[in-house]
Parts: structure tokens; sequence; C-alpha cells
């Protein structure tokens, strides 16, 4: 019965990692919390031009405005899925005009548009990184933005990180962008209604340590 035994546990301790957490991927916290959109500071936006339901926030495009956390952060790693409603006529992705964006370290007041580092989520230059009325050194990877961005009406997956005045986004773990001399270096986190309809999911921050 020895061995049995001893084959038993051997086969345990094999199996047991697989069922273990990513330590990186447990940190993460969801930053929408209940169907309540007063959770976040809005910037010309209400209940007619935003909702949350299941997590999920949609936004109609209209007016130009954007949802904001009312907690500030400086280093983190930010995910998020994000999608366009796809047009009923539309026949060609290019002409496709949704306009949005993810507005990292906003710094009142809150106006539109802030002082702020936007990483682009306009379908056409989504991933790209650029300062609003402040300052940050990039480079984007235009050949790797129109390979990973998906079809108009399809889920995107985006995941950006911000240390120490660097950001980089990536799009469907494909990196799109990325540089450093951020200027706000932290702050609020946002998301804009800039055109077009809009939803995003699954939107959650994991604050970095110092050894990350």
């Amino acid at each position: 019965m020895k061995p049995l035994r001893m084959t038993t546990l051997l086969l345990l301790a094999v199996a047991l990692p697989t069922f273990g957490f990513d330590d990186k991927k447990a940190d993460f916290v969801p930053i929408v919390k209940g169907n309540d959109i007063s959770q976040f500071e809005l910037v010309k936006l209400d209940g007619d031009s935003m909702t949350i339901t299941d997590g999920e926030v949609r936004l109609t495009g209209t007016p130009a405005g954007y949802f904001a956390t009312k907690a500030s952060y400086k280093d983190y790693t930010l995910v998020f899925d994000w999608m366009y409603e796809r047009p009923a006529d539309l026949k060609s992705d290019a002409a496709f005009q949704g306009n949005s964006g993810c507005l990292v370290h906003v710094v009142p007041p809150l106006k539109v548009w802030p002082k702020s580092i936007e990483v682009q989520l306009a379908n056409a230059d989504a991933g790209h990184i650029f300062a609003i009325d402040g300052k940050f050194k990039g480079k984007k990877d235009a050949q790797a933005q129109g390979k990973a961005i998906k079809p108009v009406g399809q889920w995107n997956h985006e995941e950006v990180t911000c240390k120490a005045g660097a950001i980089s986004c990536k799009i469907n773990g494909v990196l799109i962008d990325s540089g450093t001399g951020a200027d706000p270096a932290e702050g609020r986190i946002a998301w804009q209604s800039e055109g077009g309809a809009i939803r995003f999911r699954e939107i959650k921050i994991r604050v970095l340590k110092d050894s990350d």
C-alpha cells in the first residue's frame, strides 16, 4: 500500500499548483462597484448618457464628458475591456469615427478636457499615449497597433501601467505605446464619452509596490 500512497501524494503535489492564484492577478481590485453612477465623479454626464449594469459601463457618446474615479492613483496597472457599438450601416472599419479615451493622472479643475495624460481610445488610433496640457514622451508602434485592435463591435482588452512617470499601453496583449516623463505623474483616472456609443467592463486596478 505504501507505493500506491506515495504515488497518490506525488500526483496531488503536481496537480495542486494548477488551482493556485497568480499573485499579481489576485491583487487586482474592481473599480466599478454596483450600478450607481454616483460612485464616480461625473463631468457633463448624467443618467441619460451613462449607465452601469452588472459592472458594465455604457456611454452614449454625447455630450462630450467623462466619468472619473474619486480617488487618485500614482503607480499602478489598470486593466479593462472596451468596445464600440457597431453601427448597422457601417461598411468599413476604416470609416468608423468612434472616439473616446482613458485619461490617467487627471488633476483639477475637472473640466473638458482636464490636465492629464491620455491613453487614446479613438478606434483609429487606440493605444497612443500623449499629454493634455502636460508632458509625456512616448513612442507608438503603428504596425503593432494595426494588428492588435479588433473589428468594431468586438471587445478589446487594455492594460495600462503607470510607474514613476513611465506609462505603457497594451491592447490584446500587444505593446502599442510606452514612454517616460509624464507630468502630471499622478491623479484620478477617467474614461471619455466623446462621440460614438462605447462600453467598458472588467475595470480593475492593481497598485504597484516598490518591488514591482
